[in-house]
């Protein structure tokens, strides 16, 4: 009895230690119905950027937000922060915690060229993108080549020292945004799928008028090559357009879920 009794603690033990071992991802899923809109944050951001959204979005179809692995609840991961492995993740707890097709994906920041890497991997799982003030694949490239070596430099230099505090899984996303850029420069933007696209021109410190002026030059080029796409642009909101006015991405998502069972119902 008592060997049995040692045996089953022992095969306990295992078990245990083998689902800590095992990566797993934090999310939260609220409403009913689909499409299902899957939230994607920026560098080092958790699920909770989007909590204010997701809360009133969930009110009309089903909606997830969840954290990368490495960042808020998920489990840390070894793995490299590569776009390849961002998708794959990303595909990995979709498809492990059976989240239903069509997807609308939301992207911000560097979650904009997160979703539309899943959109070129997976397109048939896809109904639409919403892209947050994205990054663009181009943007420093451009900038730099106007400002010079060594005004880049210094640039370089500042966001270097500024993720340096930052925690490994965070730092390990910085790592690898130059590599995604490049990375994307091969993948068009998708030309048959809805895109809205949230652009913030707000002057900053970062966004001044040489950057300004880079943004909306690309700005104009993917609504070129995406003829589909449906730019909204403001002012009153910095980076964060899903904080500063949080109803600006709320209506987009409901009226791209209002036309696409409009297009389907006809």
């Amino acid at each position: 009895m008592e060997v049995r009794k040692v045996i089953f603690i022992l095969i306990t033990i295992l078990i245990s230690a083998g689902c800590d071992s095992q990566e797993s991802f934090h999310y939260v899923k609220k409403g009913e119905g689909k499409p299902t809109v899957i939230f994607e944050s920026g560098l080092g951001d958790n699920s909770n950027t989007w909590s204010l959204i997701q809360e009133i979005v969930s009110k009309t179809t089903t909606t997830i937000s969840y954290d990368r692995l490495g960042l808020g609840f998920s489990s840390s991961t070894k793995n490299p922060r590569t776009i390849e492995n961002l998708v794959l993740e990303l595909n990995q707890f979709l498809t492990t915690n059976n989240i239903e097709e069509p997807y609308i994906l939301v992207g911000h920041s560097i979650g904009g060229l997160i979703i539309r890497k899943y959109q070129h991997d997976y397109p048939e799982k896809i109904a639409g993108l919403i892209l947050v003030d994205p990054t663009d694949e181009y943007f420093h490239e451009r900038s730099y080549a106007i400002i010079g070596k060594q005004a880049s430099d210094s640039i370089k230099d500042m966001l270097n020292y500024h993720y340096s505090g930052a925690p490994p899984s965070v730092q390990s996303e910085y790592t690898e945004v130059d590599n995604t850029c490049k990375k994307m420069q091969e993948i068009a933007p998708p030309t048959t799928l809805p895109v809205t696209f949230l652009v913030s021109y707000q002057p900053s410190d970062f966004l001044n008028e040489v950057n300004l002026k880079i943004r909306k030059e690309l700005v104009v080029e993917w609504s070129v090559k995406a003829s589909q796409t449906k730019v909204i642009s403001t002012i009153k909101s910095g980076h964060y357009i899903h904080q500063n006015e949080p109803f600006l991405v709320i209506d987009a998502i409901t009226d791209m879920i209002d036309d696409l069972k409009n297009s389907s119902s006809k």
